[in-house]
């Protein structure tokens, strides 16, 4: 947990680091570009199948509505083909849009229910084995042996997850 909390905190301090690189980066656009392209890259691979469909689904989505929103703002003056051949293509790429909105709509339901199934299975594994999430992950703690087996507190069998069990006989109410 603690080397958890250190990376989560270097990150978060590292993204701040780097907002404030990108404000400097602001007077020379291309750099610019090519840092926001390395951070998207290497956070993109941190992305299982699923997330990384997503993300493709969604960053297209967000690509075309920025080219269309230039399209219809700029009239066409920055696009090869002119004002006329931005202007007739606005139905076209709204349409497409749409289309692709729905797509993300539907894949980031799919992540999200493939992360919470594999969650609630993870979870349940650890209820039918009696202990925590770190003894699911065979994780050593200090208070147990290698693969989460218990070395304390074992002869008076609670488990040991987040903290020690109450005992089955403390929990009856008394009258």
């Amino acid at each position: 947990m603690r080397e958890f909390t250190k990376s989560m905190m270097s990150y978060t301090w590292a993204m701040s680091l780097f907002g404030v690189q990108q404000m400097v980066n602001a007077f020379r656009p291309s750099k610019a570009t090519e840092s926001f392209d390395n951070v998207t890259k290497a956070t993109r691979e941190e992305f299982g199948e699923a997330l990384r469909a997503t993300f493709r689904a969604g960053d297209n989505l967000q690509r075309g509505l920025v080219d269309l929103t230039f399209g219809v703002f700029t009239f066409g003056m920055f696009d090869r083909r002119g004002a006329s051949g931005a202007t007739s293509d606005v139905g076209r790429q709204s349409a497409e849009a749409l289309r692709q909105g729905m797509r993300v709509a539907g894949q980031a339901a799919d992540a999200v229910g493939q992360t919470v199934q594999g969650a609630t299975s993870y979870a349940a594994d650890a209820a039918r084995q009696g202990v925590g999430w770190a003894g699911a992950r065979g994780a050593a703690s200090p208070a147990s042996g290698a693969g989460g087996a218990q070395t304390s507190g074992a002869s008076s069998g609670q488990s040991q997850g987040w903290g020690p069990m109450p005992s089955q006989s403390s929990g009856s109410p008394r009258r």
